[in-house]
């Protein structure tokens, strides 16, 4: 009905200036009746289109959230394990090579301490020991070596890792900051934007519901005008289709008559032509309205999806946001677990250092077995020396002369030539003043003698030996 109006207004120009309030009414009735059943259902299909889409991406979203959560877990823990397992390993190993170091020292004393001084295999024995110690000692320092340097590496690459990571969080931060300051731009901007629209479509709304109140008067006015030319000079249809037929009988009668029904055919015609007229103006002005109103209602489409885009970007803001305090719950645990490593890294580098120190005390009593083992070696070697001296002693005259020696037989110390040379009144060898400053009672009086260290100790068997303050040198 309406688009036959629209199209072919000259058909139905008759029943429109009997009526063209009616008309009016009923097709800006029909417009928006048809407009207001459309919108809802355009707004829920355009909210459903936008809808869906936006649920399957955040479900993926939090799906791959989820999946790079459970892969960080599963890289801190095994990483953390690796470390633990380094650590511990390379303190066992320290240990286990300290255990050994004390079981082979333990067993160089008791070979040390069961060793006859008269004996020549414990001396091999003993010397054999010695090497097996410095190849021992050397093991140690080599395996204390690669322990620090794996240690190093170890802490390298946490720190490395770590780091990384604060790298990584912070870069993330800050693009989640960018993104957030940019969305909140873009969401003042719009919210702007739809203020603005607001306003517009809210003045052309008051603009048109002005005009259509001056149109809807205008509209009255004609229809009272129609309604008081058609009827004041003319009768209804029906009036005129039932009356009788009532001719004049003379001409006079007959003309006015006619001259009568000429002045209703001007009027009638006036009032048609006016009645169109006003017909052709409310159709223009009615096809600009609805133009304006279809303009208008684009323009109000516009912006409601430029608010729909608005709530979308606000939904996404809102997301980041929860996605950003997420990630800052991540960086927070994994600020914790940094230092719990932290303080396991402090509890096993305590542990490391008792280590150590119990690696440098028995290193320095190994050091001292060592020396003990070596002073062993030469004081056995000088009793032999002494024991084989002893035993020639009943073969050779005892005393040296004095030409025979030029350097002291115990410090090596030389004897100038251009002095007298002391001799030791037991074995009566010559040696410095210092090394036979001893003296021990000598015949029936008693009188002091000056003796060596050897012989005093085989002259005063009560007495400190000879080799008990310091170790015999090597003999000569």
């Amino acid at each position: 009905m309406d688009v036959k109006y629209l199209l072919n207004p000259r058909a139905v120009w008759q029943e429109v200036s009997l009526a063209p309030a009616t008309f009016v009414r009923s097709l800006a009735r029909k417009l928006g009746a048809d407009a207001e059943e459309q919108q809802p259902r355009k707004e829920e299909e355009l909210l459903r289109s936008i809808i869906q889409p936006l649920e399957m991406e955040i479900s993926a979203l939090k799906s791959k959230l989820r999946e790079t959560d459970a892969q960080l877990q599963d890289a801190m823990a095994v990483f953390f394990h690796m470390n633990m397992s380094i650590k511990i390993n390379g303190i066992n190993a320290t240990v286990s090579l300290s255990i050994m170091f004390i079981t082979q020292l333990q067993k160089a004393k008791a070979t040390a301490a069961a060793a006859p001084s008269g004996d020549a295999k414990p001396e091999a024995e003993s010397s054999r020991q010695c090497d097996m110690c410095v190849n021992y000692e050397k093991q140690l320092v080599l395996e204390q070596t690669k322990a620090e340097q794996a240690r190093d590496r170890a802490n390298m690459k946490e720190l490395a890792l770590k780091q990384a990571e604060r790298q990584a969080a912070a870069q993330q931060l800050d693009a989640l900051q960018a993104a957030v300051r940019a969305a909140q731009a873009a969401l003042q901007r719009h919210h702007q934007q739809a203020d603005e629209a607001s306003q517009r479509a809210l003045q052309l709304v008051t603009e048109l519901t002005v005009d259509r109140e001056t149109l809807q008067k205008k509209l009255d006015s004609l229809e009272r005008d129609n309604a008081m030319l058609i009827g004041q000079y003319t009768k209804k249809a029906a009036e005129m289709q039932n009356e009788v037929i009532d001719l004049p009988d003379n001409v006079e009668e007959l003309q006015m008559h006619t001259l009568r029904l000429r002045e209703q055919l001007i009027f009638c015609q006036l009032g048609r032509e006016e009645a169109a007229a006003a017909e052709r103006d409310l159709r223009a002005q009615l096809l600009d309205h609805g133009e304006l109103f279809h303009r208008q209602e684009a323009e109000l489409a516009t912006l409601r999806a430029q608010l729909k885009e608005a709530l979308e970007e606000v939904d996404r803001l809102q997301t980041e946001q929860a996605q950003m305090k997420e990630l800052g719950d991540k960086l927070r645990q994994s600020s914790e677990l940094a230092e719990q490593l932290l303080e396991d890294k402090r509890r096993l580098q305590a542990d490391l250092q008792d280590v150590r120190q119990r690696v440098s005390v028995l290193q320095q009593e190994l050091d001292n077995s060592e020396k003990v083992q070596q002073d062993f070696v030469r004081l056995s070697q000088s009793l032999q020396v002494q024991l084989q001296r002893i035993r020639e002693a009943d073969t050779e005259v005892r005393w040296q002369h004095e030409d025979d020696v030029h350097d002291c037989p115990a410090c090596h110390t030389h004897l100038p030539n251009n002095k007298k040379k002391m001799h030791c009144r037991h074995c009566g060898r010559i040696f410095c003043s210092t090394c036979v400053s001893h003296s021990v009672p000598a015949g029936p009086r008693g009188a002091p003698a000056r003796v060596c260290s050897v012989c005093r100790t085989l002259l005063q068997p009560h007495a400190a030996p000879y080799f008990s303050t310091d170790p015999p040198r090597s003999p000569d």
